[in-house]
């Protein structure tokens, strides 16, 4: 992740960035998120994506993906002046009521980056920080290169616990949903 500059900047100013990069803020501070278009990843991805799809048919949260925005507000009634941090992580989860045509406006339930290792190490203490802060309640780091996720969960003290770190024989039971585990032999199956 790179620092593209020293000013701050809204999320309506974001809407008027048209060069084709992809973008986050956070606290107002702009990074550059590089994209990751291996074949590997998107099939990570889509096999992830399907089994929380499957299970979320019928029920008040669905599951999306990229290129839709997050915008972590303060406050749900902010406005677009007020919003300072954006992040568009591979896929969330959040209630319905949440999403618009621009994506998630609050604080999804689960939010899922995937990433090389090389990346991870580079932003990933940052936007652990980050959701914490503004109480995602479950948040994935998929390592494609290792085939690995760490899971951090957000405890009663609203901070992360230790993360717990799966392989892919491993089975992830999700936190947020009383009976719903993602098979990982199946999401890094080749």
């Amino acid at each position: 992740m790179g620092l593209v500059g020293e000013k701050r900047y809204t999320y309506a100013d974001y809407l008027h960035w048209t060069d084709g990069q992809r973008y986050e803020l956070i606290d107002g501070i702009v990074y550059n998120k590089p994209y990751i278009s291996s074949r590997y990843c998107q099939q990570i991805s889509g096999a992830v994506h399907n089994q929380f799809y499957n299970y979320l048919s019928g029920k008040k949260y669905r599951i999306y993906f990229f290129p839709l925005d997050v915008r972590l507000a303060d406050d749900e009634k902010d406005n677009d002046e007020d919003i300072m941090t954006v992040v568009k992580p591979e896929l969330f989860i959040c209630k319905e009521n949440k999403v618009d045509e621009r994506g998630c406006k609050g604080v999804p339930e689960l939010i899922i980056e995937i990433s090389s290792s090389e990346l991870i190490g580079r932003d990933g203490q940052l936007k652990r920080n980050l959701y914490e802060r503004y109480g995602v309640r479950e948040y994935w780091v998929v390592d494609y290169n290792k085939n690995t996720v760490t899971v951090y969960l957000l405890n009663k003290n609203k901070q992360y616990s230790e993360p717990e770190i799966y392989t892919i024989k491993d089975i992830i039971h999700v936190s947020i949903f009383n009976n719903l585990s993602i098979n990982l032999g199946t999401v890094f199956k080749l």
